[in-house]
C-alpha cells in the first residue's frame, strides 16, 4: 500500500447521540459532527470473512475504505462518500504497524428487527 493509491477524498464525522436504533446504523447529516477530511482508497471487493459477524444486521450497502492510520478516531464514526453517509461498523489495522487503517462501513436495511421495547 502506498499513499499514491489514496485517490478518493472522504469526510469523517463523529456520530452524535442517536435517536433510536435506526439512527445508530443510519445516521443523518443532522445527527453527525464533521471530524476531518482524508484521502482514502475505496475497495469495492469486500472480503466475506470481514463482514460475517455483521451479516445479521441486514447490511444493504457495504463500503470499505483504507486510510492512513489516525490515533484520534472517534468511537462512533461515519463516512461521507458520494454525498451519502455510511456508519463505520469496524475499524481494522491492516498491517499491525499502525500505518494503514481499514474502515468497514455500510447502511442497514429499513426492515431490520429493531428491539425498541
Amino acid at each position: 500500500m502506498t499513499t499514491g493509491q489514496l485517490r478518493e477524498r472522504i469526510r469523517l464525522y463523529k456520530v452524535l447521540t442517536p435517536d433510536g436504533p435506526h439512527q445508530i446504523f443510519n445516521p443523518s447529516f443532522e445527527n453527525v459532527e464533521f471530524f476531518c477530511a482524508v484521502w482514502a482508497k475505496r475497495e469495492d471487493k469486500i472480503q466475506a470473512a470481514r463482514w460475517n459477524q455483521m451479516e445479521t444486521l441486514n447490511i444493504l450497502d457495504k463500503r470499505q475504505f483504507i486510510i492512513r492510520h489516525r490515533k484520534n478516531l472517534p468511537a462512533n464514526l461515519a463516512v461521507e462518500f458520494a454525498e451519502k453517509l455510511y456508519k463505520v461498523l469496524a475499524v481494522q489495522d491492516l498491517d499491525n504497524k499502525r500505518q494503514w487503517t481499514m474502515l468497514l462501513a455500510g447502511t442497514v436495511s429499513e426492515d431490520a428487527d429493531w428491539d425498541e421495547d
